[in-house]
């Protein structure tokens, strides 16, 4: 490289520094930041918002890791809006939320809180709001994308109080996204569907952390399937496990993933 080309990247680096250091991120978003800013591959921009069923082990992050791994022709930016227990009218409400889906990305999921399908009140508030948001999403040149999640385990709580939820939430979920993707065009991954299968196929799959939130499986298992949807590479390429999952159980979760 010649002294003119070697002064523009430092001034370029050092710019960047600056601008680092001002956000005060911690080291890890510094390295990753930096790497980004050298990686030449075009970029696939996502955003999530949901709440801990998102964030949860870092999901959204590790489709980065699982593109990177599989020598996935694009990098994948990743941001997120997932405070814990929030429900889609909080997200529309929301004036960060509202800011962030004014920029363009490539995908925008929505994913609504865990108990919004189990009275008619909060049901209409998740089609009212999720129509809300996608619209939005749309407007500034966005792909809406609905993240299905999985029912209460069979140990929550809430089924003392209403049993009947135990064997008609999987249904409920699954009927109330179906409609809220008819009604915006936005389709769905179903993670509530495959995670489902599992779980009656082989019980003996840790997929719940608690009754509620997912273990290192079940956000892996999530992952995989935004990763398998966004790129629609063959998940055979993949070569990151999360630490903790055998190279058995990864392989019973990639194939779960790459055929739903």
């Amino acid at each position: 490289m010649n002294d003119a080309g070697t002064k523009i990247r430092t001034a370029i680096l050092s710019a960047l520094l600056a601008a680092l250091i001002s956000l005060q991120l911690p080291l890890a978003q510094w390295k990753g930041a930096l790497l980004d800013a050298f990686d030449s591959r075009p970029p696939v921009t996502v955003l999530f918002i949901g709440n801990s069923r998102t964030f949860a082990n870092d999901m959204p992050f590790m489709v980065r890791k699982i593109a990177d791994s599989a020598h996935s022709a694009k990098k994948y930016l990743i941001a997120i809006q997932a405070p814990g227990g929030v429900c889609l009218e909080d997200h529309w409400n929301n004036p960060t939320t509202q800011e962030t889906l004014r920029r363009k990305w490539d995908f925008v999921v929505l994913q609504g809180r865990s108990n919004e399908q189990i009275t008619y009140d909060t049901d209409r508030s998740f089609h009212t709001y999720g129509r809300k948001l996608a619209e939005l999403a749309k407007e500034h040149g966005s792909l809406p994308v609905l993240y299905v999640s999985w029912r209460y385990a069979d140990s929550y709580e809430i089924y003392n109080a209403m049993p009947q939820l135990r064997n008609t939430l999987h249904e409920r979920m699954q009927e109330s996204y179906a409609m809220l993707s008819a009604q915006t065009g936005a389709p769905m991954v179903n993670v509530g569907r495959v995670w489902e299968k599992l779980r009656v196929a082989d019980p003996a799959m840790p997929l719940y952390q608690d009754a509620t939130h997912p273990t290192i499986y079940g956000s892996y298992l999530t992952a995989l399937m935004f990763y398998r949807f966004f790129s629609g590479d063959d998940l055979k390429h993949v070569a990151y496990v999360p630490d903790g999952i055998s190279a058995t159980d990864a392989t019973l979760l990639k194939t779960a993933a790459q055929d739903w």
